[in-house]
């Protein structure tokens, strides 16, 4: 085990290397790691973890991470405020806590089918470009992805039913909202709140009507085409 801010600090650090024996990082273990390094560096766990503490990755600059196949659970504020996060490696996680990546530099949002919790504000402020919801996820909580504000291009999994406040508010540079389910999820007033005016919304073509009537995705039905 790495206990509570074991390595919190270690700010011009630019490798970790843990052994295939270790099974806990624990809170704030690795908070800031390498946060001043000049160095980039990429920090995989073994397969032997399973267990994260919040806050243990926290304001940590790893450009890359790998989370191995031990984890299946993301604490809150994990890897929160992340500023050279690139990719993410999710694996077998299944479930993401409260506002575990708010603010992360992750450029690519590719969720697995695995996955089927998201916590609330867990991607907020996150600056990736793409997002993309696995088949595992029936509600978007509330303001998980508020605020991604980098994000052209937004894809609604296909079992979501259910998308809660703020949850998809102010991608203000989203072109494509691509919705996959065939009923319309229910829909929060506030959870498409400032999306960009020019935002296409595609949605499955037979049932382009039911998205257009739908509550509060009427708001939106001039900007719906089928696919």
């Amino acid at each position: 085990e790495l206990g509570d801010y074991a390595l919190a600090d270690w700010r011009y650090a630019s490798l970790l290397t843990l052994p295939s024996t270790l099974t806990k990082i624990s809170q704030y273990a690795l908070q800031y790691f390498g946060n001043a390094s000049t160095v980039d560096f990429n920090i995989t766990l073994p397969n032997s973890v399973n267990t994260l503490g919040s806050y243990s990755f926290a304001y940590a600059s790893m450009k890359n991470f790998d989370i191995g196949t031990g984890v299946t659970s993301i604490p809150q504020y994990c890897f929160s405020y992340t500023g050279k996060l690139t990719t993410f490696n999710f694996r077998n996680v299944t479930a993401i806590g409260d506002a575990a990546f708010l603010g992360s530099n992750i450029q690519t949002i590719n969720l697995p089918n695995s996955l089927t919790t998201l916590g609330n504000g867990c991607f907020q402020f996150a600056k990736a470009t793409e997002i993309t919801l696995g088949s595992g996820i029936t509600t978007i909580a509330a303001s998980a992805f508020y605020q991604c504000a980098f994000c052209t291009k937004f894809t609604i999994g296909i079992n979501v039913n259910n998308i809660l406040s703020n949850a998809i508010a102010n991608l203000t540079s989203c072109n494509e909202l691509i919705c996959l389910p065939t009923t319309p999820p229910a829909l929060n007033a506030s959870a498409l709140t400032g999306l960009k005016s020019t935002c296409v919304i595609k949605v499955p073509a037979a049932s382009l009507s039911a998205y257009q009537t739908a509550t509060n995705w009427s708001t939106y039905a001039s900007r719906m085409v089928g696919v």
